[in-house]
């Protein structure tokens, strides 16, 4: 009976299930796979919102796909492939898929910033003692290059010099035509320094394309020395001791002041914001992380709107990420692997009650929407804020959308556990001294089950926790100076593979950083090999056949700290930090997904199934992007005022839980084959799947409830219905409920 249900209901139903739920009404009977078949680009369209693989449901399949590198959706000309290749690279990064590491042999030694632009297949590297390399990501070539007296989003350059200036570069493909960098309508113009160089770097590189160059656009003075700075296409947020300041970069002007960022109210619990850490912005505030609060100011008018300080994670429960000794073992040849997570709740007493027990927060993020912030204190306390806004306006209590991950949970180090944080495309990575670790964001969303339905906050943990395996060397570690998260990968600099022959006391180079990729898609990396013969080289892991772009700079301190900017959306950036001897660049993505390996969709069974009638089974920094109207700047950034050490790069370019499902490992491959099952009788079992069509309520419906199941409910067209797949032995049974608009299920 249930395939006399209007279609539209029919549908509506289906828009509510997960992929490796939805995959399986094509075997419920004939009359579902019949609906599923005449509407699947809908189905999985509807999907891809539901997993947050396309903003909605009326954004193309075009405008969908050129959110993403180029790269992990070639071939892809319908949902069922797009749906398919992101829930690749979604699994990839929760540690269930395929994932390597590869060194990036011409990233250069003594790596100390990386900025990736995946769409471009550009990766941009600053080093510890200047100069910058501009490499093209497939073929490890040189493209472009400036000196030792450069280190260099959205198309932009940005990175300061020691003259309290911050020179700003535009990608020369973005650069107005027939215009001389000499005659720029700016009101800070470049200068001969940089119009030397950018004259030399063109001659040295020159080619038809000009790809992968960079041209002088400004040369910024800031209104007074400044200890960090960050770029978010267009605005530059630079931040002096007591003052923030905001440029529009396109334009170069100074379009935004803020005054007192120190001021001791009653709203900032009596106590200053302290030594600036680290900054941040977006479009609509100005995040400044200090020694002693977190404080957010709206762009508009320079009010501070949230503060953060310690005695508000004071009795707050935590999640404990478990020392990786006490981990299961990884998948074999993946470098992500799932790490254990357990729920604790601390009790501080007596003396212990008024310490400080997550030390400063070094370093602050905000998604792309601005939904979500996370922040890192010193002791390697993650703070994680969702629906960030809701918090400020009040609508919301801080303690409802704030999840703490104590990453240090023994208290092996104090001030100086953590070392670096990014957030990117949903996925938090940072570098601690137990190890590196990826968070996914909403990964519950990609491996709901009748378990994980039922879950709650308060029992589970609603993201995943990886560990990047074979990189936790303790003495290594605290010389990471950058790491970015890309659509497909993950990069940082570490120490270079080393050769038999190579003797450290005689061979430095051999122990120089170099830029190290973690990839979930490796098809660009594939000529990638270790840092042989003392090279120094970036070491990719990625997820198979996936690599996005970097949008956010982790580290921004001006000075001893360093000072950091960053190109926007259309341009790549670099982030910077300070930099440590020894140590190399390390991009993390992923490997290429064989064909035999990619998932496939009920459709793609269908076929072969139809002939018998029955169904078939299925950043410091922001993002690098180089495409759109305005490309953006990127920029580089010393982490402190003093001035030694190189520059910071910014570049910025447009754009846990088990997952086992309600049969364990039954639902483990549904996506690499989304019906594994081979029906001996179809036709037989068919006439059995007919019969359950006329089951919708009663023995069958209480049945369902006390089995495992994927339950949802729903309002639509002015009833409210009760949508379940209950899948048993070799049958799956879809139950939709129509009831009357007043009841509700609980």
């Amino acid at each position: 009976m249930l395939h006399l249900l209007p279609t539209e209901i029919a549908l509506e139903s289906l828009s509510y299930l997960p992929l490796h739920s939805l995959c399986i009404v094509p075997q419920v009977s004939r009359q579902w796979h019949d609906i599923f078949a005449a509407n699947e680009s809908s189905i999985y369209h509807k999907a891809a919102v539901l997993h947050h693989f396309a903003p909605s449901a009326v954004t193309s399949l075009s405008d969908s796909i050129k959110s993403y590198p180029e790269r992990s959706l070639i071939g892809v000309k319908n949902w069922k492939a797009f749906c398919q290749k992101r829930w690749q690279v979604e699994r990839a990064w929760m540690g269930r898929g395929p994932s390597t590491y590869k060194e990036i042999k011409a990233s250069g030694h003594a790596v100390h910033r990386i900025k990736v632009d995946e769409r471009l297949a550009l990766v941009i590297t600053t080093f510890q003692h200047g100069g910058l390399y501009v490499t093209d990501l497939k073929s490890s070539q040189v493209l472009w290059s400036l000196g030792q007296l450069h280190v260099v989003r959205n198309g932009f350059l940005i990175f300061n010099r020691h003259d309290n200036c911050k020179e700003v570069w535009r990608l020369s493909s973005d650069y107005p035509p027939d215009l001389d960098p000499g005659d720029l309508p700016t009101p800070f113009p470049p200068d001969d320094q940089m119009l030397r160089a950018s004259n030399q770097a063109a001659h040295m590189f020159s080619s038809p394309t000009n790809r992968g160059h960079f041209k002088p656009w400004s040369l910024l003075q800031m209104p007074e020395m400044t200890r960090a700075f960050r770029f978010v296409y267009p605005t530059l947020l630079s931040t002096a001791v007591n003052n923030a300041y905001m440029w529009d970069v396109p334009t170069s002007k100074l379009v935004q002041s803020i005054t007192g960022i120190q001021a001791v109210t009653p709203d900032t619990q009596s106590r200053p914001l302290g030594r600036i850490n680290y900054v941040e912005v977006n479009d609509r505030y100005a995040f400044i992380c200090g020694s002693q609060q977190l404080r957010v100011f709206s762009k508009e008018g320079g009010a501070l709107v949230f503060s953060l300080s310690p005695e508000h994670l004071v009795q707050s429960r935590q999640w404990h990420v478990l020392w990786p000794g006490d981990a299961p073992s990884p998948v074999q040849d993946n470098i992500l692997a799932p790490n254990p997570v357990s729920l604790v709740y601390p009790s501080y007493s007596g003396a212990s009650a008024g310490q400080n027990h997550f030390g400063a927060l070094m370093a602050v993020h905000v998604s792309s929407s601005g939904r979500d912030l996370v922040a890192l204190s010193t002791y390697g306390l993650l703070l994680i804020i969702r629906d960030f806004e809701r918090v400020v306006t009040k609508e919301i209590a801080l303690a409802d959308a704030l999840t703490q991950i104590n990453f240090n949970p023994q208290s092996r180090y104090r001030d100086d556990f953590s070392i670096y944080l990014a957030f990117e495309y949903g996925k938090i990575g940072l570098a601690t001294r137990r190890g590196i670790f990826v968070l996914a964001l909403d990964s519950d969303i990609h491996t709901a089950t009748s378990g994980s339905a039922a879950r709650t906050p308060t029992t589970s943990l609603p993201l995943s926790v990886c560990r990047v395996v074979s990189f936790d060397t303790p003495k290594l570690l605290p010389f990471i100076s950058c790491l970015q998260i890309t659509d497909t990968g993950l990069y940082f600099n570490w120490e270079p593979t080393p050769t038999p022959s190579a003797r450290p006391e005689n061979n430095n180079e051999n122990q120089a950083p170099v830029a190290l990729q973690v990839d979930v898609f490796h098809d660009w990396m594939n000529g990638g090999a270790g840092g042989g013969n003392g090279e120094a080289a970036v070491v990719a892991t990625t997820f198979p056949e996936f690599a996005g772009h970097a949008h956010q700079l982790d580290e921004n301190d001006e000075g001893e700290n360093g000072d950091e900017g960053g190109l926007d959306q259309n341009i790549p950036a670099l982030e910077p930090i300070s930099p440590d001897a020894g140590e190399s660049s390390l991009l993390i993505g992923s490997d290429s997904i064989q064909a035999e390996q990619a998932p496939k969709v009920a459709s793609d069974v269908q076929s072969e199934s139809q002939s018998a009638g029955s169904p078939g089974g299925v950043d410091e920094g922001h993002d690098v992007d180089l495409s759109g109207e305005m490309p953006a700047l990127a920029s580089i950034d010393d982490e402190s005022d003093s001035d030694d050490g190189p520059p910071d790069l910014q570049l910025v370019s447009d754009s846990s839980d088990s997952d086992e499902g309600p049969q364990g490992a039954e639902y483990d491959g549904i996506l690499q084959d989304f019906s594994d099952e081979e029906d001996e009788d179809e036709d037989d079992e068919m006439d059995d799947m007919d019969e359950m069509d006329d089951i919708i309520a009663g023995e069958a419906a209480i049945e369902l409830f006390a089995h495992d199941c994927l339950e949802r409910t729903r309002s639509f067209a002015g009833l409210v219905f009760f949508v379940a797949i209950h899948r048993r032995n070799s049958g799956a049974i879809i139950l939709v409920i129509v009831l009357p608009h007043c009841l509700r299920i609980s």
